[in-house]
């Protein structure tokens, strides 16, 4: 628990104690700030209209984040370009966000979001295409092998079950055999960000804080965690984009997108918009950097 310091020098909060819960599952936050035990918590798309139809409200801002697919490039059937391209091909990403997200996002082929300094304007990766992607298998000789899409069912990514679900459809369709392997999200991060390899595709997302393409980049192309591709082009292009400034920079991560696009090194789905449930009477506007911050925070009434 925080409590306010009465001699800061700055403008005096209102709010006098601040406590943070984790509450891993979506609808015990939803309801909590609904019965009055939570004010301020993170909701899911789907679970907008039921705030709407209750006392709290709703708060939302474009969020400063990715959501990816993951691949462990280096073994299986994802070793071959070609599936990974057919990967991309086979998601429709228009109507995962329409469907599953209910409109609350927009699809994205970069790692960076479109708020995010080092985005791309104009920017796109392999369109939707199912017949290309049954070509593209055909081509690599993909014989069936199901490919594990590991994800966490709770955490992180609201909706992230529907989503893995979802993806898991889309490649079925054209021929992908997938395995859904599902788990609690500190598992997931645990492996992620821990010693022991993925095992084929892993949903995770991406949100900088400093909102700066830097970190990203760093991570997923230039030797991070959720970089099995270990490309020295890309590193090349994260190392570069450091050395230079305005439209150059923007010129450098335009190329560093081409060579995701041209590789299917990770698959970006798209970016979310972060919805909040606020409780009756609290006054709070969400950070654009999805930070909490609860200075400025006020009371109705």
């Amino acid at each position: 628990m925080l409590e306010r310091n009465e001699d800061y020098w700055g403008e005096v909060p209102e709010v006098e104690t601040l406590t943070f819960q984790t509450v891993a599952d979506e609808e015990a936050r939803l309801n909590g700030v609904i019965s009055g035990s939570l004010d301020i918590a993170l909701i899911s798309p789907n679970q907008v209209s039921s705030v709407e139809g209750s006392s709290a409200e709703v708060a939302s801002r474009a969020a400063n984040g990715v959501t990816f697919l993951g691949m462990n490039s280096t073994a299986g059937p994802l070793a071959d370009a070609r599936i990974r391209e057919a990967v991309w091909h086979a998601i429709d990403r228009e109507e995962l966000v329409t469907a599953v997200l209910d409109g609350r996002g927009v699809p994205n082929d970069q790692v960076v979001a479109p708020n995010v300094a080092g985005f791309v304007k104009g920017a796109e990766g392999p369109a939707y295409d199912p017949d290309a992607a049954e070509a593209l298998l055909a081509e690599a000789g993909y014989d069936g092998t199901p490919i594990p899409l590991e994800y966490a069912t709770d955490g992180r990514i609201p909706m992230s079950a529907e989503i893995a679900q979802a993806v898991a459809g889309y490649l079925g369709a054209v021929g992908i055999e997938v395995k859904l392997v599902g788990m609690d999200q500190a598992s997931l991060s645990n492996k992620i960000y821990g010693t022991v390899n993925m095992d084929g595709i892993f949903l995770n997302t991406w949100a900088p804080s400093t909102m700066d393409g830097d970190m990203p980049v760093t991570n997923l192309f230039s030797g991070g965690q959720n970089d099995y591709a270990k490309s020295p082009e890309t590193a090349a292009l994260v190392a570069e984009q450091r050395t230079v400034a305005g439209q150059d920079r923007i010129d450098v991560f335009g190329r560093l997108a081409d060579a995701n696009f041209a590789a299917a090194y990770l698959i970006p789905l798209f970016t979310p918009q972060a919805d909040y449930a606020v409780a009756p009477g609290v006054e709070w506007t969400p950070r654009v950097d999805g930070e909490y911050f609860l200075g400025d925070t006020t009371f109705a009434g």
